[in-house]
């Protein structure tokens, strides 16, 4: 295992022997303590995540900006460090801390036998998303994600992801079971905001021209499953709400290219629309306009 492999799984180890012996509540003041303490003094991607709430916010006065983004580096941090307190909630908890959960709509598709895919976003938690959605519906959700060059880390963060009945699915041949899920009326939970190949079709996003992975796009295409954009807000208590909007395939063009790119146009529009209202929730780490 290599050197930096070791340390991140001591502090991952340590961190999380605290959280068990401190509450949830502890483990969210210490994200934000050291959210604030990165964003002063281990500014990683400090300067990306401003430029690109420059880009997307240039009404924004330059305070308002050093604000969002200071905010920015305590919610992602307050993200992972409730993921490594997954294993210590019981089901009935994790359940709660969607505080505002309608799942109607989600249920509703879900008796047409369909398939489902959940479409979000880093955005609040997407961690809290998936795990206490699946046990509001009583379904679990089927995740997409991509491994961890770090294999024993990868196992700790599958372990919590799939500690109250998730699965991982691996991006990669594994898709091909993601497409049985569905076939089979099952509930597949995507997060598909990373910035696409270059050559990617491109849609708007906060009014520039910006690439998206197709794949989920296709996948709704091709297997005329439902599909539900959702997102699930931090509220001022710690817990979350989600918002939700069901992908009306009806109006969607026959065309399969411009379908799929519609399909990625109203996913954008979704995100936008939420991330303009809570900007400091979104990750903005990563990228989004590099070319």
């Amino acid at each position: 295992m290599k050197i930096s492999h070791k340390i991140v799984f001591v502090l991952f180890q340590l961190f999380s022997g605290v959280f068990k012996l401190f509450g949830l509540r502890a483990t969210r003041l210490a994200a934000r303590f050291l959210g604030t303490f990165c964003y002063y003094f281990i500014p990683i991607r400090k300067k990306v995540v401003f430029e690109n709430l420059e880009i997307a916010f240039p009404q924004k006065s330059r305070q308002e900006l050093k604000i969002i983004t200071r905010h920015t580096y305590q919610n992602i941090l307050t993200t992972f460090f409730e993921l490594i307190y997954f294993p210590y909630t019981t089901r009935n908890e994790m359940k709660l801390l969607l505080s505002e959960a309608n799942m109607n709509k989600a249920e509703m598709l879900l008796k047409e036998n369909k398939g489902l895919v959940f479409w979000t976003g880093h955005f609040g938690s997407w961690e809290v998303g998936a795990a206490s959605a699946a046990i509001h519906l009583g379904k679990p959700f089927n995740v997409l994600a991509k491994k961890q060059s770090n294999a024993v880390m990868n196992e700790l963060l599958v372990r919590a992801r799939e500690v109250h009945g998730n699965k991982m699915i691996w991006l990669g041949a594994s898709v091909r079971h993601l497409i049985e899920v569905l076939k089979n009326g099952g509930i597949v939970g995507v997060v598909g905001d990373q910035r696409g190949p270059a050559d990617s079709p491109r849609v708007s996003f906060f009014g520039r021209p910006t690439p998206f992975y197709t794949g989920t796009a296709t996948i709704i295409s091709r297997t005329n499953c439902n599909a539900i954009f959702g997102v699930v807000v931090r509220q001022n208590d710690g817990n979350y709400k989600c918002e939700f909007e069901k992908l009306e395939v009806e109006t969607l063009p026959i065309d399969p290219k411009e379908k799929v790119k519609e399909i990625n146009q109203r996913y954008a529009n979704f995100l936008e629309k939420n991330i303009g209202q809570y900007p400091d929730q979104y990750f903005w780490m990563h990228k989004i306009w590099k070319y």
